[in-house]
């Protein structure tokens, strides 16, 4: 179902044009150009010379969207005039002012058929309540609609991940601190200080912090919001310098950039979460942090052991252990997170570039769904390069997840206009000839009658 304001208009088929198999003759013989001039060219560069930025894109596309919602205002949701197709895979995070049946039957008319439960945040009793909602929104939009509109429930694990403590031992700075660049600061592992934090001393959820440190060693906050140089070790608590400073905020991610880290594969954390995703019927669970082919392992024998076999494991790459071993991962998981801002922290931004490609590759090789992770930030407008979005469909990726933060819905629902008619227009530009040879390639080959013995 399309809203006639959000298609393309169609162009009569032309007849210079090769039809692939897949193709089939449609009765009116209406279908839009699609970039159908270049798209089944001998060579790359003649496809690409014959591109014409006039051409119409796609009426839907494939690759899917994923978006992440975040103290929505509930009191925009009914002010919103939604025009976006029912094409739309969206992937949201369901806040408090977003887990209302009514507010989830919005973002299903705005696109989304996947929500995202972040487990570390909020008590199980809330996730329970907010699934609840998410089926009563199903059956609201059967009522609307007088169409089955599933709505997918993924369920992100908290994983193994270290993160600070909370902030309050300066009455000046309640909830953050302020990192100042050329400062000492400490970071302590005795659970006493977990809330006693200020910008001279702040607790580390790392207990082998001393172990792993040398002097020299980087350690990252909140994904670049703060750098920190290791200056001094001591029994139950490391001294840095502030290499870069910032406002750090409770319970932020901390990354060591050149440690090896070891991490229960499992926590007793998680393994709640796994019986509570069972008991909800859950149809994805996101793994994070997937460092090791034994992560996937572990979680997939419980899942087993509870007789839950319907249900996806997702594993989210975020860290240089999870790209050391992503072929082993790959094997195990049923389809690949790519967390590019976190990446980014470990091979630098020279080199993303080079791991989405590989990462793709090997993901489309073999079958296995990839999903791409952008970071949106809402700083008045949006700030978000739709070249990479391009990019990422060019290259083939299975989905788009777009992280709003705290966006309201206005924005979202304009941001997920901009992406789908980016992702429409870049799929259109996908060279198709080397697509079928691929496939053709990979298809296995019947032996002659002449060759069999």
């Amino acid at each position: 179902m399309f809203c006639t304001s959000d298609v393309a208009p169609a162009t009569k088929w032309m007849k210079s044009c090769r039809q692939m198999p897949w193709m089939i003759s449609l009765e009116d013989q209406y279908i839009t150009d699609d970039q159908m001039k270049a798209a089944y060219q001998n060579t790359r560069l003649e496809h690409d010379v014959r591109l014409d930025i006039n051409s119409s894109p796609k009426l839907a596309r494939l690759t899917r969207i994923m978006v992440t919602l975040d103290n929505l205002d509930s009191t925009e949701i009914d002010k919103i005039d939604i025009h976006v197709t029912y094409m739309y895979t969206c992937l949201i995070r369901v806040g408090r002012a977003n887990s209302h049946p009514d507010a989830v039957v919005n973002m299903m008319m705005a696109g989304a058929n996947i929500v995202r439960l972040n487990m570390s945040h909020e008590t199980e009793k809330w996730h329970a309540i907010t699934v609840q909602s998410v089926r009563e929104a199903g059956n609201k939009m059967y009522e609307l609609t007088s169409e089955v509109y599933p709505l997918g429930i993924a369920m992100d694990l908290h994983g193994p991940e270290i993160r600070t403590g909370v902030f309050r031992g300066d009455e000046k700075s309640i909830g953050y601190a302020k990192l100042e660049e050329g400062k000492l600061v400490k970071l302590v592992t005795d659970d006493i200080a977990k809330r006693g934090g200020s910008a001279k001393c702040f607790w580390i959820s790392y207990s082998e912090l001393p172990r792993v440190c040398r002097e020299g060693d980087r350690i990252l906050i909140d994904r670049g919001t703060a750098l920190l140089q290791v200056s001094c070790i001591h029994e139950k608590a490391v001294t840095c310098r502030v290499v870069k400073g910032g406002i750090v905020r409770d319970n932020k991610l901390v990354q060591l950039l050149d440690s090896t880290v070891s991490l229960p594969q499992i926590s007793d954390r998680d393994t709640g979460h796994v019986k509570l995703a069972s008991m909800l019927e859950c149809d994805f669970l996101i793994m994070n942090h997937t460092r090791n082919v034994r992560m996937l392992h572990g979680m997939k024998s419980r899942l087993k052991q509870m007789g839950v076999t319907k249900i996806c494991v997702v594993a989210k790459i975020s860290t240089q252990q999870g790209l050391e071993n992503f072929d082993e991962i790959l094997s195990t998981a049923d389809a690949i997170l790519l967390d590019r801002n976190s990446i980014e922290v470990d091979v630098g931004n020279e080199k993303l570039f080079l791991v989405e490609k590989i990462i793709i590759a090997k993901c489309i090789r073999i079958g296995k769904p990839i999903v791409l992770g952008f970071q949106v930030y809402n700083n008045e407008e949006l700030n978000i390069d739709m070249n990479l979005i391009a990019h990422a469909v060019l290259n083939g990726v299975d989905a788009i997840f777009l992280k709003t933060g705290a966006m309201n819905m206005k924005d979202i629902t304009k941001l997920l206009k901009d992406v789908d008619i980016v992702c429409r227009e870049a799929e259109s530009a996908r060279w198709q000839k080397e697509i079928f040879d691929e496939l053709s390639y990979k298809v296995l080959k019947l032996l002659s009658g002449t060759g069999i013995n």
